[in-house]
């Protein structure tokens, strides 16, 4: 799955860093995984499918983290679910 920065999707790193760096340090998240509007949330056409989430761990240190869409999990998941319980 490409990535937003891959220079072949024409994304410049040095903006796009500058934008995830601003959304971080004006956003006021904490607790559980909330969505970031500003950190470039959907990339449809250029094949990135993903949402960003920023997260505070126990010790206070902030992630990035990317997660498929739902539509796009779910599926899997009801597949998955289907072959436990054949097995079970």
């Amino acid at each position: 799955m490409a990535e937003p920065w891959d220079t072949d999707h024409s994304f410049d790193h040095a903006a796009l860093g500058e934008r995830l760096a601003r959304s971080l340090a004006s956003g006021r998240y904490s607790g559980s995984p909330q969505f970031t509007p500003d950190v470039a949330p959907r990339w449809v056409a250029h094949g990135w499918d993903c949402d960003v989430f920023r997260v505070t761990d126990d010790t206070g240190v902030a992630w990035l983290c990317k997660l498929p869409k739902r539509r796009q999990v779910e599926p899997w998941l009801r597949k998955e679910a289907a072959i436990l319980d054949a097995l079970a």
